[in-house]
């Protein structure tokens, strides 16, 4: 998000892994594009120093449902980088918000 943020994109996140009212996305934020980022929990362990306690995959799963139908880009992160994510997200939000092709330099 903070990525996109500094490419000039409207970007906000919602914890919708955490809601029990699978629209929780839409409720909070309406957005024009919705991005669903998908880790696998091997992934999500690897890339976070503390250890993932209590996460049952199922209940987010389905927490995560409706988000994951009602998305407009679907990316799978597990064999990303998080500036690779960056740059995937944000190319294919251009056709979407106006033609962005790649990051200005520095960013």
């Amino acid at each position: 998000m903070a990525g996109l943020r500094r490419l000039g994109f409207d970007a906000h996140q919602c914890a919708q892994e955490h809601s029990a009212i699978p629209d929780m996305w839409r409720r909070l934020t309406r957005p024009a594009v919705l991005v669903y980022l998908d880790a696998s929990l091997a992934a999500a362990r690897q890339r976070r120093a503390m250890r993932l306690r209590g996460t049952d995959r199922a209940a987010q799963g389905e927490r995560l449902a409706h988000a994951r139908r009602h998305c407009h880009i679907y990316v799978d992160t597990d064999p990303l980088t998080a500036p690779e994510v960056l740059d995937v997200v944000a190319r294919a939000l251009g056709p979407w918000l106006g033609g962005y092709t790649e990051p200005p330099a520095g960013v």
